[in-house]
């Protein structure tokens, strides 16, 4: 029962933290004090998660080109040229 509750507190104060680093980062945005940008909370989650995704893709694009480079080169070798 007592690993339950250290478990429990634990994810509270994980999400506790999340939260308090998404406000501090919004109102470092909009000058608002740390309270007063509580209610912006969701909208800076939701566009950081969209700037994760965003770079996540010119990551995954940039490997792709850069893997069809090598493999490019691969032939090129191969084929003696």
């Amino acid at each position: 029962m007592k690993s339950i509750r250290a478990v429990l507190a634990a994810l509270v104060a994980a999400v506790l933290a999340i939260v308090f680093a998404l406000a501090r980062r919004a109102s470092k945005k909009t000058g608002k004090g740390l309270v007063a940008s509580l209610p912006d909370v969701p909208g800076e989650a939701q566009r950081l998660a969209s700037d994760v995704k965003s770079r996540a893709t010119e990551t995954v694009s940039g490997v792709k080109t850069a893997s069809e480079a090598g493999e490019a080169d691969v032939t090129w070798a191969a084929e003696g040229k």
